[in-house]
């Protein structure tokens, strides 16, 4: 297979990042593999740091209207509650270079640390000690179909009532 040609106009257009040992041309799909790339750095250099205390795994996250977020899920040992900390917003800032790589990490094992909590998951087995803390949204229902298959729902008019329990930190 041969290399791609570029018009001058394009290569002109074309931002050039480099993030090691290769250097990105975002353009159409093969911007996705590079971000997979990107993440799976961000995870073996935040895995590197935190060493044994947490595992740290890759998770997409679907959203309302069919809107996908990758993350790092980063789980200390012996906790039942870990933080996913959203890596899309860190990648274009790092293709605009406003960020570098070590800033990526730095904020990773920063926020990780500072969200990580334990809960007792025994309080969802009783509604009365929840009830307080349940909040509605409202999401529209055609655009969202595939994500309110495995989510609990009440539809109203072309909208879907989903609910959440909001956790408060107590420290």
């Amino acid at each position: 297979m041969g290399r791609t040609q570029l018009s001058p106009q394009r290569l002109s257009e074309t931002k050039k990042t480099n993030i090691g040992r290769i250097i990105i041309f975002c353009e159409g799909k093969t911007e996705k593999y590079y971000f997979d790339y990107f993440a799976e750095i961000i995870k073996k250099r935040v895995t590197e740091r935190l060493g044994d205390e947490c595992y740290v795994s890759i998770h997409k996250v679907d959203k309302n209207n069919r809107v996908t977020y990758t993350g790092l899920q980063v789980q200390k040992e012996g906790a039942n509650l870990s933080p996913i900390i959203y890596l899309d917003s860190q990648y274009r800032n790092f293709l605009c270079k406003q960020i570098t790589l070590p800033e990526v990490v730095d904020y990773v094992v920063k926020t990780a640390k500072g969200k990580s909590q334990q809960v007792d998951m025994r309080l969802f087995l009783n509604f009365s000690s929840i009830k307080d803390s349940i909040v509605y949204s409202l999401i529209n229902t055609e655009r969202n179909r595939e994500l309110l298959e495995d989510l609990p729902h009440m539809d109203f008019m072309d909208l879907s009532i989903v609910f959440q329990s909001m956790l408060v930190r107590v420290t």
